[in-house]
C-alpha cells in the first residue's frame, strides 16, 4: 500500500502469541488428568476384607476441590 506522499506503508509486526498455534492437545490432556484426579478422589483408596478407606476421607476432599478448580480455570 502506498501512503500519501509516495511512502510505502509497512504494518507494524505482530506481537508473538502467548499460546502455541495448536494447543488443543494440551487442553485435552489437562482435562483428562483432572478427570483422573476426580475419579481417584472419589474412589476407594484401600480395601481389606471388610474394612475400606474412601477417597474422600482425609486428603481426598482437598484433591477433589483442587481438581475441579483446575479443570474450570481455562474457561475463565
Amino acid at each position: 500500500m502506498t501512503a500519501p506522499g509516495g511512502f510505502v506503508y509497512v504494518p507494524p509486526p505482530r506481537p508473538p502469541s502467548p499460546l502455541p498455534v495448536n494447543y488443543t492437545p494440551n487442553i485435552v490432556a489437562g482435562l483428562v488428568a483432572c478427570l483422573a484426579i476426580v475419579v481417584g478422589s472419589l474412589g476407594p483408596w484401600a480395601t481389606s476384607l471388610s474394612v475400606g478407606v474412601a477417597g474422600t476421607e482425609g486428603d481426598g476432599k482437598i484433591t477433589l476441590v483442587l481438581a475441579v478448580r483446575t479443570d474450570t480455570e481455562p474457561y475463565r
